[in-house]
């Protein structure tokens, strides 16, 4: 008599524990893994948390150290503004300085026959303006207005004949420091 033993069920059983445990270790690697992600993403936060927050100290930081450099400018434009005033008082100055010696100097100049109507002094540069019995007057005044030490570069811009003489207008500069 032969036995005949049938291998199957014990060949499905052992299949079926060997399916068991695969899904076993599927599953404990799946959640191992999650965990593994779990934890990176965790250290990420954490190290970006701290990285913002160094991010942010030396921002404070930066700042604190931009604040003298803020007011330095401040002081350097005030500091610019303060001599920009001081060079025009200077000029002011040195234009109240000039006007007296130019008018005592033109009176000396001025020829008779001729009649000053307008002085203007302006930006460093001297308008006179009048009425001569004739152009010889004018030419006369012009030459001896660039012998004075106070002017420089006169010229006559126009003579112009009227019934009461010719009417003149001349222009110099006035050498105001070293202009």
């Amino acid at each position: 008599m032969s036995v005949r033993l049938n291998l199957m069920p014990w060949r499905d059983r052992r299949r079926a524990a060997a399916v068991r445990r695969f899904q076993a270790s599927l599953l404990g690697s799946a959640v191992a893994a999650l965990a593994l992600v779990l934890v990176v993403d965790q250290l990420a936060q954490a190290r970006l948390r701290e990285q913002l927050s160094a991010n942010l100290a030396l921002r404070s930081q930066v700042e604190a150290a931009e604040q003298p450099l803020r007011q330095l400018d401040e002081v350097l434009e005030a500091r610019t503004q303060i001599e920009r005033r001081h060079a025009a008082l200077v000029r002011l100055r040195a234009g109240q300085q000039a006007v007296p010696g130019v008018l005592a100097a033109l009176e000396q100049a001025a020829p008779v026959g001729l009649q000053v109507s307008g002085l203007r002094v302006q930006e460093g540069q001297l308008t006179l303006t009048g009425l001569a019995a004739n152009a010889a007057l004018v030419a006369r005044l012009a030459r001896d207005m660039q012998r004075l030490a106070v002017l420089r570069d006169v010229e006559v811009r126009h003579i112009r004949s009227s019934a009461e003489g010719d009417r003149f207008e001349l222009v110099a500069r006035l050498p105001l420091h070293g202009s």
